[in-house]
């Protein structure tokens, strides 16, 4: 017999004997019935009923060993054999320093956590002269709930006995020994619960800090501009279901849902504020759910397993974990499954952690279970299959935006204790909001989570000074999509092409769309045109893989069902083609097109890339025909943004002309105006139907006086009631505009 079965042994014969001698009153050293066969041979009972009697309290003693192997043997898998067995051993050791037990089960009322909180009372110098680490000390208090449970259940099966006939007497040790050798049963359920119950909280203690924090996954970072508390950034936001926005705990309410959003929609986020939420009981209504978190990214070469889900955050602790406890915890319905990045698993392998993913459903159904993932084609023909409720992330709003910038300024300075680092965040914040009032390429930006933290991230480690080098942030947030993510996140690269191979078919394929005036590129045309743009170092890469790759992991182009391609944000498809411009020398013909408005933002970031000779021949020539062409006197702000001087005076027509057809390029023109037109650019920042207005209006607010405030006057029919109280709080309801001040779409 093993070191461990033994000690199992030797505490079943203690409880046993201990319980006996309660229930006769009579005590008596050796044998487990010593007790039960002195008050038997004393009624003159024969010595083969004692027999009976002795054998039918060592199967119970026998019944409690083995239940004790059957449960701890094979636990807390970081202890050896000896380990284990001196705790057990321990356990014995501490009943059989109490006092009678008869008195210890009657002041607890037979409730076995009243009689083990008292048995830690009487005992605690024992355990503390045993100098148990942690695992063993975790056991013990196990074992020692156990042994209460049982003790308990025994003296109850016990109670009366030595004052019954013989026949009742064997009959009541045969049931005793049936009812234990047929648990666990109440009372010992109750200590097995309790000992799950504690590694659940130890499980959620250890884990609850884990997902706390938000990652850039940006290495040209600072430390505390990349990874910053997510309690204090994290913005509460709406998904898009059944095309209305719900909140996404209203959603878990479906056992199965399927969460898709662009690349950095914050999918990723979500996911880490629910986890962490619900593992520190901080989620109402959510308490009782213990959370899980997998990375799919990490399993590109195997099918998950269940116990990756304790060990992709509690690997210190999965030793201590009771065996089966993820499967019970599944199987009750007690939990939250969350899996993110299915996108992020290599195309090859997908299908296999899907078919995971739909036996993980079917085996566990009561638990619920929230999968993560880029928008892909086939995905929605899966979840509805798979019985999943399908969501979307949709873009920040303009408040949303305003907010996410104030919070993340927030959450950087909560590690901040320098005084001097400190105001610069706080200044960093101000500029920032000020420059979105100017700058469209920023206000589009900052819908996007990833890329609006990423535009405060760099703005405020003085990477990028904004608003004058935004192109520049352009640059950076292209490049860091199109691989530098990736990479630091360890997600396999599936891409033969290097970083600027990527990008020189990303701005041929922006080139070729935008100069075609092309929104949607059709499959073969597009597969024929990257063939072309690939050169000698991708000639025998497959143009469907590449385009494929680009889509999955850049973000900057999306793939639809039929296999058309799109770029799901203007801005970073402008600048895309503006370095396609530049780099094959297109600036002449872009220029002469220049009329067109819609290339506003473009020719802007063509501009902010030329230097010397190239940039003076393009503002003379915007200038030049600028002055041919006097009906089109709105060029000239193309001109004056291109050297950053304020705007021109336009006749009324054409700033109506401009505030309908193209907002972004009035509103920047006017943020650029001097503060001794603000009254005149509040009037005219008004009458602007587009939120796009609305940070201008703010700034306008903040920073002008009482005419200024007399003067903004936006016409509420073209704002959402949310955004307008947002931005302009102090907004008198009877300054709110019936029209549209200049005519246009409000008449």
């Amino acid at each position: 017999m093993g070191v461990l079965a033994t000690a199992a042994v030797k505490l079943g014969e203690t409880l046993v004997k201990l319980a006996c001698e309660a229930a006769t009153g009579s005590k008596a050293a050796g044998e487990v019935a010593g007790g039960l066969t002195a008050v038997l041979g004393g009624h003159g009972v024969g010595k083969l009923d004692q027999r009976r009697a002795r054998r039918q309290l060592e199967t119970v003693a026998d019944t409690v060993a083995g239940r004790v192997m059957t449960r701890y043997g094979a636990e807390f898998r970081g202890l050896d054999e000896e380990s284990r067995a001196v705790v057990v051993e321990a356990v014995a050791e501490a009943f059989q320093a109490l006092p009678p037990l008869t008195e210890l089960v009657l002041a607890a009322s037979c409730r076995p956590e009243r009689l083990a909180a008292r048995v830690r009372q009487l005992t605690g110098d024992l355990l503390r002269g045993r100098y148990f680490g942690r695992a063993e000390t975790d056991l013990y208090e196990l074992l020692l709930d156990t042994a209460c449970a049982e003790v308990t259940q025994i003296c109850q099966g016990l109670h009366g006995l030595a004052n019954l006939a013989v026949p009742e007497v064997l009959r009541q040790l045969s049931g005793l020994a049936e009812e234990v050798r047929a648990a666990p049963v109440r009372a010992l359920a109750a200590a097995t619960e309790a000992g799950e119950a504690r590694f659940a909280r130890t499980y959620r203690e250890f884990v609850a800090d884990e997902l706390a924090e938000a990652d850039l996954d940006c290495d040209r970072l600072t430390r505390t501009s990349r990874r910053y508390p997510l309690a204090a950034a994290y913005l509460a936001r709406s998904v898009h279901w059944q095309g209305s926005p719900v909140a996404v705990t209203a959603l878990l309410s479906h056992s199965r849902l399927l969460l898709t959003g662009p690349c950095g929609a914050g999918k990723t986020t979500l996911l880490r504020w629910l986890f962490t939420g619900i593992a520190r009981r901080g989620l109402a209504g959510f308490e009782h759910l213990v959370p899980f978190y997998l990375p799919l990214h990490h399993y590109t070469d195997r099918t998950p397993r269940l116990d990756d889900l304790i060990t992709a955050l509690g690997q210190d602790i999965a030793a201590e974990m009771p065996s089966g406890w993820v499967q019970r915890q599944l199987r009750e319905g007690d939990s939250l499954v969350l899996l993110n990045g299915l996108d992020e698993v290599p195309s090859a392998h997908r299908r296999v952690v899907l078919d995971w993913i739909e036996k993980l459903c079917a085996k566990f159904s009561r638990a619920t279970v929230v999968l993560a993932s880029r928008p892909d084609p086939t995905l929605p023909g899966w979840a509805a299959g798979a019985g999943f409720t399908v969501a979307e992330l949709a873009p920040m709003n303009p408040a949303e935006a305003h907010q996410f910038i104030q919070r993340w300024h927030a959450a950087v300075l909560v590690r901040l204790v320098d005084p001097a680092e400190r105001a610069w965040v706080v200044k960093c914040e101000r500029r920032l909001l000020d420059a979105l009032a100017g700058c469209h390429a920023l206000r589009v930006l900052a819908a996007n989570p990833l890329t609006c933290a990423l535009m405060c991230a760099l703005h405020r480690d003085r990477l990028v000074r904004l608003p004058d080098s935004w192109v520049d942030l352009l640059r950076m947030i292209t490049e860091i999509l199109v691989d530098e993510r990736d990479r630091v996140r360890g997600i396999v690269d599936e891409l033969p092409a290097p970083r600027e191979e990527r990008l020189r078919v990303l701005a041929d394929l922006a080139y070729w769309m935008s100069s075609q005036d092309i929104t949607r590129a059709k499959p073969a045309e597009l597969l024929d045109r990257v063939a072309h743009a690939s050169g000698t170092q991708l000639a025998s890469t497959d143009p469907a893989r590449l385009v494929r790759g680009l889509a999955e992991r850049t973000g900057l182009v999306r793939l639809d069902a039929e296999g058309g391609l799109t770029f799901p944000s203007p801005v970073l498809r402008d600048y895309l083609v503006s370095r396609e411009v530049v780099a094959g020398n297109y600036v002449r013909a872009l220029a002469r097109a220049a009329h067109r408005l819609d290339l506003h933002q473009l020719v802007l970031m063509v501009a902010a890339q030329l230097t010397g000779d190239r940039a003076a021949e393009l503002v003379a020539t915007l200038s030049r025909e600028a002055a041919e062409n006097s009906a089109c006197s709105a060029r000239q702000l193309l001109v004056n943004a291109c050297e950053y001087r304020p705007g021109p005076e336009l006749s009324e027509d054409a700033l109506a002309q401009l505030a309908i057809e193209h907002p972004a390029v009035l509103v920047d023109a006017l943020a650029r105006e001097p503060l001794e037109r603000a009254v005149e650019v509040a009037r005219l920042a008004s009458a602007i139907q587009h939120w796009e207005a609305l940070p201008l209006l703010a700034r306008l607010a903040r920073d002008g006086g009482p005419e200024v405030a007399e003067a903004l006057r936006p016409d509420s029919r073209w704002f959402d009631p949310v955004d307008l109280r947002f931005f302009l709080p102090g907004l008198r309801e009877d300054a709110v505009a019936d029209k549209v001040p200049g005519g246009g779409a409000g008449d």
